[in-house]
């Protein structure tokens, strides 16, 4: 059985239920993992993780890729395993809450199951992350200039495959007062949408064209983020 050292990282509340960030564990370089042997194979080191990975909801990623239920994976010795959890919703919130805040005001963006009548069955994201990264931060400091009263901002976008009803992407901003939070919110996702240089890919299911009878299969269209 060839053993290979593989690169596991732990993020926020894993992190802390494990006690490290990262740590190499053995796999079998001539057997392909699904998810699930992935997440069966950690548990053996850390017990304690199956509760928690039974009652929470996380995304396990392999070389900074997304990993979907039926895909199948195998390790090398430049192998990495990362347990996400989830962003958006309790993550932002309490980055952005303050003493001072009185307000609080988020947008989530989730994938859709259609679009003009054909049957989507997930999305995937692609980024120029350098540029997205700085124009993120641009973004933010376009809000602070013309909305005085806000606090905090919290982004996150999802990059990689999202499933159905999944979070594409997430906006929390707070501040004293309500007017500003929420005009900032709108004023952020807009521009996201615009300037930030992100694409997703639209992946349907298979479907019949009943005006000239032709079908296709795993069909799917680029699109701008909009």
């Amino acid at each position: 059985m060839p053993l290979v050292q593989v690169v596991i990282l732990y993020f926020g509340r894993l992190r802390e239920l494990i006690g490290t960030s990262s740590e190499k564990i053995d796999f079998d370089s001539s057997i392909s993992y699904t998810q699930q042997t992935i997440l069966d194979h950690i548990v053996q080191y850390h017990p304690i993780l199956k509760s928690f990975l039974n009652t929470n909801s996380f995304r396990l990623a392999v070389n900074q890729q997304y990993l979907l239920e039926t895909d199948l994976v195998r390790f090398s010795e430049q192998s990495e395993i990362a347990l996400l959890p989830p962003f958006g919703g309790d993550e932002l919130y309490k980055k952005v809450i303050a003493p001072s805040c009185g307000a609080v005001s988020s947008f989530i963006g989730i994938t859709r199951d259609n679009f003009e009548g054909r049957r989507v069955s997930r999305l995937s994201y692609e980024a120029y992350e350098p540029m997205a990264l700085q124009e993120l931060n641009r973004l933010c400091d376009d809000a602070r200039r013309q909305f005085a009263n806000i606090e905090h901002i919290a982004i996150c976008h999802r990059l990689g495959d999202v499933s159905i009803s999944d979070i594409s992407v997430a906006i929390y901003v707070s501040g004293p007062h309500r007017r500003d939070v929420l005009d900032a919110v709108s004023f952020l996702i807009e521009q996201l949408k615009s300037n930030v240089p992100i694409w997703k890919k639209e992946f349907y299911e298979d479907y019949e064209d009943n005006s000239n009878n032709n079908m296709s299969t795993s069909s799917y269209s680029w699109k701008e983020n909009k």
